[in-house]
């Protein structure tokens, strides 16, 4: 499974980041930001 995130940079947008990425179900996680992620 694939997952699209907009606005992966704010406290939500990075938690579910973290989730999605833990996950196995999901292959390609794309993310659309306008500043740098804490990654």
């Amino acid at each position: 499974m694939r997952a699209a995130i907009l606005g992966a940079s704010g406290l939500v947008g990075q938690e579910l980041v973290d989730r999605l990425l833990a996950e196995d179900a999901y292959s390609e996680v794309h993310v659309l930001v306008r500043r740098p992620m804490r990654r």
